[in-house]
């Protein structure tokens, strides 16, 4: 399944590269629905934008990429130390 998904996103760029914005689209809401991520979200938000779609399927598109879990790989962790001047 994520070979398919993955063949399907690299079709989907290459049919944004050719201009066809409304096919890429489709794969790119058909990736959207099988496995959310905020890179084909940002995909489908630029597609919508190109195509002059209206206010509502934007905001609904940027709902979609803003529910997405981001997968975080590495924890990081930030410490505060102060220096005492001599």
């Amino acid at each position: 399944m994520r070979l398919r998904l993955k063949v399907t996103r690299n079709l989907a760029v290459a049919q944004f590269k050719l201009h066809r914005y409304e096919v890429a689209l489709n794969s790119f809401e058909a990736i959207m629905a099988a496995e959310p991520s905020a890179r084909v979200g940002l995909s489908i938000i630029l597609c919508r934008c190109i195509l002059g779609d209206g206010p509502q399927q934007l905001k609904n598109a940027f709902t979609d990429v803003v529910q997405v879990e981001l997968e975080v790989t590495h924890s990081y962790t930030f410490s505060i130390t102060t220096q005492q001047q001599q």
